[in-house]
Order: C-alpha cells, then structure tokens, then sequence
C-alpha cells in the first residue's frame, strides 16, 4: 500500500468497512498522525459525554438535527434552548411526561390521563374526564364567560359587584335540596324598574298570601277590601257620607267618624265655649301670624291642599307626613344641605345641592353617590339580583342557585 496523502485517501463508509479497518487520528497535542481501529472509534464515541460549549451563533456548539436545521439543542450562556425552527411540530411521544424543578413538580402530562398543573410543588389544576378541576381561587382580570350551567358548593359566595344581570328568574333551593324552589322572576319590563329594598331585617308581603302587618303606616288608596282591627273601609264611607253643615265638625269619637255642630264639637276637643269666645284666641284665614304653639292631638292633622293633598299628624305611635297628590318635595334654597338626623343630632341622611346624598348607619357614613354612581362602605346583602354576570370581575368563586349572595350594591 503506497503512502498517501489524508486529501488521496478513498472514504470508507458504511457499506465497505469493517470493524478491523484503520481510522487515521490527528493527535493535535502530540503534534502525530496516529491510527485506531473502526471498532475502537465507535467504543469512544459512544462512551462518556459529548460536550459542547455555550453557543454564541446557530452555527457554533450546537446540537442540529433535520437537513434545514429543522431542529437545535444548545446553551447560550444564560439560558438552555430546545428549538423548533424548521417545518412541522415539536413532538414529545411518552407514556408520562414530567416538568420538574429543583426537587419538585411543576407539571405533569400522563397518556390517557390528566394534565396537573403545579404552584410550589402542590397540584393546583388538573384535566379530568368531565372538564378540569382546580384546588384554591381562581382570579381574573376580565370577564367570564360561562357556556352552561355554574354550580358552586360552598357555605357564602361574595359578588363584589355594582350591577348583576341575570336574564329572566333567579331560584333559590332552600336549606332542603328537594322539587321545592322560591324562584324570582320578572315579567317584560317597558321600562327601567326599580325594587329597593329597606335597610332593615324585614319580610316581603305578598299580594296571594294572608299576612299579618305591625307597625306600618299604609297608603289607604292603594287598599281593597276590609283591614282587621282598623274598621278603615267603615270610617271612609261614615267620612264620605256625612252631609256638610256650615260650622260642622268631623269629629272622631273613638270609633267612627261624627258630624258634630260648633258648640259639641268645642266640647269634644276639650276646647270649651269660653276657648273660642274670645276675638284674640283666633288666627286670620290671612296673613296673620301665630305666637305659640299648635297642638293636634293624635290622628288629629294638618291637613293642606284643595283636595287634603297633604296630611301631617301624630297616629300615637309614629310621625307621619303623607302625601296624597303630586310629589312630596323637600326643598331648600340657595346652597343650603337637606338633613335627616336622629334625636342626638347624628346624621341619617344628608342631601348637599348640586353635589352628593349621603347614607349613614349610627353615624357613620356608608353610602354616597358620585358623579359616576355610588361609593359603598361596607356590605349591602340583597335578596334578588338580575344579569349573567357576564362584567364581573374579581370573582374568588361563581355564583350558585342555591346559596345566599353577599354583595355590594347600590340600593
């Protein structure tokens, strides 16, 4: 065999060579051309680790795969890259695929199995045969948008929100899940409606119902029928049928209504002949002015308009200002507050012009409106709600049919 150049030697490849044929070896740090066996090249490729130092280009210490680069692993200095550049996908086939960290799981996809999701190496989401199912709150920053029907098992769901839409009727269960459901619903709207609700612990009357009332003061327009205990409907005709007398008096004698001349009626007042004899003892129908007080007597009132439009009396019991025709209007002038304050001068409510209404709860301000709504401080609890829910945001769990809604909303 003559001696050649490495340029004049014939390449040996797969089909022609042997295990016993010669490789020549360029020993750089010998400075020597040496010689080994194919054998003993496969031996040290295939034993011990290829190293390749971190890649500063995609053409340098770069492990390449596909015939376009299709495919390069590498380590830039910083970070370590598996990168798909070519045509196709990037598939990983396994029966158990495992993303880990320093001593812990960050994720795990299993054949025919779930996709578990990790946060500190506890599983906080995982795929299951009916949908997914995730451990902890889950918080958002817009809106969701749910396809079917929300079930949430809990003791309290809160919905801080100003406004909630749900279209046509909202049921509640009931502490017994069975075919019995109070169900909410509304008929088709012509216009904006508003149900408010009082700031007290209180139960709805219903117009198919007996129900029994304490305490109410009661617009008799609005009655039919008779009202136990109140002989309303009795008093209203002895009221209405009773023929007008120059100088007469409707007078209540405890249990109905009488039409009592002058000289009686003084003497059922306990105003007595000699309280009106006297020309001082009277007011003008005109413009005059009174010095001291007037006093009524319970469901004695003051009643004003043509019509006795406005009524201010004392039932005994309660203050009552009622209106009859018109709005009830409280009116001040110039920049001046409207105020509602209890008997130690606390506000209740305060009405500023051309600025704010003011809500307090034992003197401390809860609600004020704003250019743009309402402020809230603290919680409203509300028995209806109505919407899809589809602008909350926030949410630390969904809304369920069957359980009382905490919320913050405007009454």
């Amino acid at each position: 065999m003559a001696n050649l150049k490495i340029s004049e030697l014939t390449a040996l490849t797969g089909a022609n060579s042997a295990a016993d044929d010669l490789v020549v070896i360029v020993d750089t740090s010998a400075a020597q051309t040496k010689k080994m066996t194919r054998a003993e090249l496969v031996a040290a490729l295939t034993s011990g680790n290829f190293t390749f130092l971190d890649s500063s280009g995609a053409t340098d210490n770069r492990l390449v795969f596909g015939a376009g680069t299709d495919l390069s692993i590498y380590h830039d200095g910083s970070n370590s890259h598996i990168e798909d550049g070519g045509t196709g996908a990037l598939k990983i086939t396994t029966s158990q695929l495992e993303v880990l960290g320093t001593g812990e799981t960050l994720a795990k996809f299993i054949d025919d199995g779930a996709v578990e999701l990790y946060h500190d190496n506890t599983k906080k989401f995982e795929t299951t045969s009916a949908g997914a199912t995730l451990t902890g709150a889950l918080t958002t920053t817009g809106a969701i948008v749910v396809g079917g029907d929300l079930t949430v098992n809990g003791t309290t769901t809160t919905v801080n929100s100003n406004t909630i839409e749900i279209t046509n009727s909202f049921t509640f269960e009931g502490s017994t899940a069975d075919n019995n459901e109070l169900v909410l619903s509304a008929g088709d709207p012509t216009a904006d409606r508003t149900v408010t609700l009082p700031d007290a612990t209180t139960t709805l009357v219903g117009t198919d119902a007996t129900q029994t009332l304490t305490n109410k003061t009661i617009d008799a327009t609005q009655l039919s029928g008779t009202v136990a205990n109140a002989r309303l409907d009795a008093q209203l005709q002895d009221v209405a049928g009773l023929a007008t007398t120059d100088g007469g008096f409707i007078v209540g004698n405890g249990s109905n209504f009488v039409l009592e001349s002058g000289s009686t009626a003084r003497d059922s007042l306990g105003l007595g002949s000699a309280a009106l004899s006297a020309a001082s003892s009277f007011v003008a129908v005109s413009g005059d002015a009174m010095t001291g007080n007037l006093t009524f007597g319970d469901n004695n009132k003051a009643v004003f308009g043509t019509g006795s439009d406005l009524e201010v009396f004392h039932n005994g019991t309660n203050s009552i200002i009622e209106g009859k025709t018109g709005d009830l209007i409280l009116r001040t002038v110039g920049s001046e507050s409207i105020l509602l304050t209890d008997a130690g001068g606390n506000n209740l409510a305060q009405f500023n012009d051309n600025s704010d209404v003011k809500l307090y709860h034992n003197a401390n301000e809860k609600l004020a409106t704003t250019s743009s709504g309402v402020t809230v401080t603290g919680t409203v609890a509300a028995t209806a709600l109505t919407g899809d829910g589809s602008g909350i945001t926030g949410l630390s769990s969904g809304v369920s049919a069957g359980f009382a809604i905490a919320m913050a909303v405007a009454l």
